[in-house]
């Protein structure tokens, strides 16, 4: 595996692997690969392999176990129960924990999948928030190549010591925070379910100086900051600053990197926010090879290592529409302001609704937010926002003090207030659920 021979020549092989319970070198992960890689050419599996992956040391050995060969897998998540037979053939788990004799993997046989496998191919699922899970399909040579690009942007080496909190299955996990990681042969510790008290536990413990995060964990690690520990750098993926939030980041990081990509074509942008003439630049801008059109406001994506296409459906023609309404930087690069699903035109604009919840979020009692079309009137659609409150405010009083956030044509018509919105298993809002609950609701 070329992995090994890069580990070897950056003298990597001393540096270490680890998650929540234990920590194994670079030299030993060689050895519980090839064992793993072993297992797996033994047992004459029936591709496509349903691999349920946790954030695990385990789980990562076999990944990249199943990365050294050619056999057609599926990365999905580790609580994922839904084996759909016209896609899937073995279904493979297993715990957290290494037992010599190899009875931590479960290897469920199905032989009645009636896809046929395609050699080397990997199978990823949209996360289903703006509709049905796809299953996008790639070739590994393209996911290692997008993670060589990524790396022409970010100042990753062998000395890092990189913490990993996003899942591993999804593609920012895998190929933007896991992959580039691992070709460098840096220190790498992944975790799950992240709250600010176990935050400080890994911080303490493992001591990072590069981090991956969403959105969401970047405000909760600002708002009690452990000003002891400098990083490097981090990476949040789509993320908005203003002004405030970009002064608390870079008290705590020197680098902040924002990233843009998407299951369907990996890693297509990244740009380092910083201030110029005054203004938070926040804009990414592509990587080596990536094309980039905007029409009508909307994204259009040439990219050399994205997807081959959706499973059961035609073979996606390239350049790829995103579905993301974004706007050009005055400064260089791009911001990302919304889905184009998730916009509506009213009184002569154009309102994504991105922009419109950054705003709502910053209530004091809002903590989350999800905007849906209501009615039409006169003035185009009128706009619903679903919010999560545990404070359960007076929607009607809400919907006044949202006046001091918003202008008066952005206003939605509408405010309802639930303890919490419903969540994907990735922690995303689930706006399908939403928009099927509420849109078109009586104003």
């Amino acid at each position: 595996m070329k992995f090994f021979d890069t580990w070897k020549q950056l003298g990597a092989l001393e540096n270490t692997l680890s998650d929540d319970h234990q920590t194994i070198s670079y030299q030993d992960a060689i050895l519980r690969i090839n064992t793993y890689r072993s297992w797996l050419l033994d047992n004459n599996l029936t591709p496509p392999i349903a691999f349920c992956c946790d954030q695990s040391i385990e789980h990562l050995m076999m990944l990249m176990a199943l990365l050294s060969t050619d056999i057609n897998f599926a990365l999905l998540p580790y609580n994922h129960t839904e084996f759909d037979d016209g896609i899937f053939g073995d279904q493979l788990h297993m715990s957290a924990h290494y037992h010599s004799d190899l009875t931590h993997i479960t290897l469920s046989k199905h032989n009645k999948g009636n896809t046929k496998a395609i050699e080397g191919a990997v199978y990823f699922v949209t996360s289903g928030s703006l509709g049905s899970p796809k299953v996008v399909v790639h070739q590994r040579e393209n996911l290692v190549a997008n993670s060589v690009n990524v790396l022409e942007r970010l100042p990753l080496s062998h000395e890092n010591r990189v913490l990993i909190p996003v899942p591993i299955h999804h593609m920012y996990g895998f190929g933007a925070a896991l992959l580039p990681s691992l070709l460098v042969g840096a220190t790498i510790h992944i975790t799950n379910n992240l709250n600010i008290i176990k935050f400080k536990t890994v911080e303490h413990h493992f001591v990072p100086n590069v981090i991956y995060l969403t959105p969401h964990m970047l405000e909760g690690l600002l708002y009690k900051p452990n000003n002891d520990l400098t990083y490097q750098f981090i990476v949040s993926a789509g993320d908005c600053f203003d002004n405030h939030k970009y002064t608390r980041a870079k008290a705590k990081f020197k680098q902040i990197f924002n990233l843009y990509g998407s299951t369907e074509l990996g890693v297509i942008a990244i740009g380092e926010v910083h201030k110029a003439d005054q203004e938070i630049n926040d804009a990414v801008v592509p990587l080596s090879a990536v094309e980039v059109t905007i029409d009508k406001g909307k994204l259009i994506v040439e990219h050399p290592f994205g997807f081959d296409y959706y499973l059961h459906q035609p073979k996606q023609q390239s350049p790829f529409t995103t579905g993301d309404l974004v706007s050009i930087s005055k400064h260089s690069g791009f911001r990302v302001i919304g889905r184009d699903t998730f916009s509506v035109n009213r009184d002569g604009r154009l309102l994504a609704f991105s922009e419109l919840e950054t705003q709502i979020k910053r209530h004091q009692e809002i903590d989350d937010v999800s905007l849906i079309k209501g009615k039409e009137d006169i003035k185009g659609h009128t706009i619903i926002a679903v919010v999560g409150s545990s404070s359960q405010t007076d929607p009607k009083i809400l919907r006044k003090q949202l006046a001091d956030y918003l202008p008066p044509y952005a206003m939605p018509e509408k405010v309802i207030v639930l303890p919490q919105l419903p969540k994907l298993s990735s922690g995303k809002i689930n706006r399908k659920e939403i928009t099927k609950l509420y849109e078109g609701s009586e104003i």
